[in-house]
């Protein structure tokens, strides 16, 4: 009876940004509730549980950000 795990949450991670928000749930991650943000009221933030997909997820969503950012500047520049 060896079940492997799912590892534990070690922490709270706080997400400012909507769109990674979006997408970290969508790619199953633990969400775990929303709260104003207390420097800026009119906007939330998002607060997941830490897990080593979370850090993997965020990791992926962020360098394939910076790559279609440096893809968009490359194409302005050809032109």
């Amino acid at each position: 009876m060896d079940k492997q795990k799912e590892p534990k949450a070690v922490g709270k991670k706080n997400i400012y940004k909507k769109s990674l928000f979006e997408e970290l749930v969508k790619r199953g991650n633990n969400f775990s509730h929303s709260m104003r943000n207390g420097k800026r009221p009119k906007y939330q933030v998002y607060v997941f549980e830490v897990t080593p997909k979370l850090i993997e997820d965020m990791l992926d969503i962020t360098a394939n950000e910076r790559k279609n950012r440096i893809n968009l500047f490359d194409e302005s520049q050809d032109q």
